[in-house]
C-alpha cells in the first residue's frame, strides 16, 4: 500500500516538520504530511484435507489475492465470502487468462487468483475438491484497485472485453471457453447422390449408394474391419496409410483412435464402438495425400457393402460424411446452423429435395432423447440451389443423435447433394 499525501504551507514552529516531507515547488518550501492509510492484510496458511481454508477479514478492504505454491498438489480451491457465518462462493479468475470462474482445479504452482470483495466481512479460499498432496496459500487483500475486476465471468472473445453476440457459447481452446466449460466447435459433413426412395427419407451419407434409406450404427461387441478399396491406401502406396477415428464408447463417452490402412487387406479395430462420429485421413510420411480408394469402417472381415458399413472415406477425399453426430455423455450441444447446396449433374431428370435436419429429442424439451427422428428444421429446394439457416443455438441433450436427411422426387444419380451443421459442444 502506497501512502496518500497532502501539501500544507510551510510552518516554523518547531516540531510541526514530524511525519512532513519538504518539498519545493515553484521556489515556494512545503511541509508534505504523510497520511497513512490502512495496510495491507496478509496471511499463509497451508491446506490438506477437503474445506482447509486460509481466511482473512477485510474490514473495508476491496479486492484480494491468493497464490497457490506447492509441488505436484492435486484438487480444486473456491474462493467465498461472508458477512456471517454463512459462506457464499464467489467468482474469481486465474490471472494471465481473464477468465472468472467458481472453483478451480490443478492448478499449477505459483498460479495467482484474484477477486472482488467490496461490501464483505470476511474472504476465504477453501479446498472444495480433494485431490492429493498439500498447497501453501499467501493471500493478501487490499484498498488498492490494480485494474477492473468483476465478480462473475466476461463473455469469451477476441474484443477487447471478451465476445458480442450470444457470447454464452462463445468458444476458445482454453477449458473454460463457455460459461466457464470446456466447449468446442464441431463440424459435421454430409454427401450423397443416390436414393432408395422418392417417398422416404435418405440419411445424406455416401456409402449409401441407393440400395437402403438409413446409415448403419455399430454395435458394441461386434468387431469393426478399416479396409480400403484399392491396394493404394498403404504405406508404400500413393494414397493414405492413416486414419484417426472419432467414436463414442460402450459408455457413450467420445474417445479416438488411429489406426493403420493396409490396402485391401482389413485391419481388426475392436469392438468397444457405440457410435462413430467422424473419420480421418493422412499419410504417415507424405503430406497432402488423399485417399485412393473408399476406405471404409465394416463389420465384416472382407469386402465392405452398404449394409455392412458404419463409416467411409470417399476416393480421393481424407475425411468422412455421414451427415450425423451423437452428443456424448456428460456433455450437450447447441446447434448453430446448417447448410445445403445440390449440385446438378447430366441426366435424372428435374428434381426437389426436402431436406431435414433430425434429431432423436422432444422439440418442447431440452432434455427428452428419444428413439425417434423427428425434424429440427427442414427447406424444400431444387436442383442447383444453395440454403443456410441459423438454428438459434437449439440445445441438444446428451445421448441425442442429429442427422440430415433428403426425401428427393427424383432418385437416379444425377445431382450431388451436399450438407453440413454446426454443433457447439460442451461439457455439463
Amino acid at each position: 500500500m502506497t501512502d496518500a499525501s497532502v501539501k500544507v504551507p510551510l510552518i516554523t514552529v518547531a516540531g510541526k516538520e514530524v511525519d512532513c516531507d519538504l518539498v519545493n515547488r515553484g521556489g515556494i518550501d512545503y511541509y508534505r504530511q504523510r497520511v497513512i492509510s490502512d495496510p495491507d492484510v496478509t496471511a499463509t496458511g497451508t491446506l490438506t484435507n477437503l474445506n482447509d481454508a486460509v481466511t482473512i477479514a477485510l474490514d473495508g478492504r476491496a479486492n484480494a489475492a491468493f497464490q497457490l505454491e506447492h509441488a505436484g498438489w492435486t484438487g480444486g480451491v473456491t474462493v467465498e465470502g461472508s458477512n456471517g457465518t454463512v459462506w457464499t462462493p464467489i467468482y474469481s479468475f486465474y490471472a494471465g487468462t481473464g477468465v472468472a470462474i467458481l472453483e478451480h482445479e490443478d492448478r499449477p504452482t505459483g498460479t495467482i487468483l484474484r477477486a472482488v470483495v467490496a461490501g464483505l466481512a470476511n474472504v476465504r479460499i477453501r479446498v472444495s475438491t480433494l485431490g492429493s498432496g498439500t498447497v501453501t496459500i499467501k493471500a493478501v487483500v487490499t484498498h488498492v484497485t490494480g485494474g477492473v475486476f468483476l465478480n462473475f465471468p466476461l463473455p469469451q472473445g477476441e474484443n477487447l472485453i471478451g465476445s458480442v453476440g450470444n457470447p454464452e457459447y462463445a468458444v476458445a481452446s482454453n477449458p473454460a471457453a463457455a460459461n466457464g466449460k470446456a466447449a468446442e466447435l464441431v463440424t459435421v459433413h454430409g454427401y450423397r447422390r443416390q436414393w432408395s426412395s422418392a417417398t422416404v427419407y435418405g440419411d445424406i451419407c455416401p456409402y449409401l449408394a441407393g440400395g437402403q434409406a438409413n446409415m448403419n450404427t455399430p454395435v458394441v461387441g461386434v468387431a469393426q474391419y478399416l479396409v480400403s478399396t484399392s491396394v493404394q491406401d498403404a504405406t508404400g502406396g500413393t494414397g493414405v496409410d492413416r486414419v484417426r477415428i472419432t467414436y463414442l464408447d460402450s459408455a457413450g463417452v467420445e474417445q479416438s483412435m488411429d489406426a493403420t490402412i493396409n490396402g485391401t487387406t482389413p485391419v481388426a479395430l475392436g469392438n468397444g464402438f457405440s457410435f462413430i462420429q467422424m473419420m480421418e485421413s493422412w499419410h504417415s510420411t507424405t503430406p497432402e495425400r488423399y485417399t485412393v480408394g473408399n476406405v471404409t469402417i465394416s463389420s465384416v472381415n472382407g469386402v465392405a457393402t452398404e449394409s455392412t458399413t458404419v463409416e467411409m472415406i470417399r476416393a480421393m477425399h481424407n475425411r468422412s460424411q455421414s451427415g450425423r453426430y451423437k452428443v456424448p455423455a456428460g456433455r450437450h450441444a447447441h446447434l448453430v446452423d446448417y447448410h445445403v447446396s445440390i449440385v446438378k449433374l447430366s441426366g435424372g431428370g428435374e428434381a426437389f429435395h426436402d431436406v431435414v435436419v433430425n434429431g432423436t429429442l422432444f422439440n418442447d424439451k431440452t432434455d427428452g432423447v428419444s428413439n425417434t427422428f423427428r425434424m429440427l428444421r427442414g427447406i424444400n429446394m431444387r436442383d442447383g440451389g444453395i440454403f443456410m439457416d441459423d438454428c438459434h443455438y437449439k440445445k441438444i441433450p446428451a445421448g441425442a443423435i442429429v442427422k440430415m436427411s433428403d426425401k428427393p422426387t427424383v432418385i437416379t444419380d444425377g445431382n450431388i447433394l451436399k450438407a453440413s451443421f454446426d454443433l457447439i459442444v460442451m461439457d455439463e
